[in-house]
Order: structure tokens, then sequence, then C-alpha cells
């Protein structure tokens, strides 16, 4: 099998994309789909970064209380 010159410029000039490629291709032209991307983009950033963006300052955040952990969620509980 053998290609002329012609041939061989040829076969490197057609791109072949893959469906993953087409898919971005087509998503890129439409600008509703675009900002619910980056919509979602954010919200998935702020989800994984937001302890380091706004930290907890309060005295034992972290700590549970057992007793009160146990009550329905409507009890009235006063520290």
């Amino acid at each position: 099998m053998d290609l002329s010159l012609a041939g061989r410029k040829k076969l490197k000039e057609e791109k072949i994309l893959s469906p993953g490629r087409l898919a971005w291709l087509r998503l890129k032209k439409n600008r509703s789909a675009m900002f619910g991307f980056y919509t979602i983009l954010i919200a998935v950033f702020l989800a994984l970064f937001c302890f380091f963006l706004v930290p907890d300052a309060s005295p034992d955040s972290n700590r549970m209380s057992l007793p009160v952990s146990l009550q329905r969620p409507v009890t009235r509980i006063t520290f």
C-alpha cells in the first residue's frame, strides 16, 4: 500500500475527532449550556474548598455532644 505524497498530505489534513471532542465543540456553541457548565463548575469548586475560603472560628465547632445529638430535630436546647 504505497501512498503518494498528495495522498499522505490529504490524510494528515483530515482531522478525526473523538466523540468527546465533538460533544465539547457542540457544547461551546451553546451559550446557555456554557453558562450552566460554569455555574456547576463554580458550585463544585465552592463545595470542595469552602472550608478554606470561610473557616469556622467558633470554639469546639466540630465537637459533638451525644445527649444533644440523640434529641429530636425540633428540641430546644439552652446552653
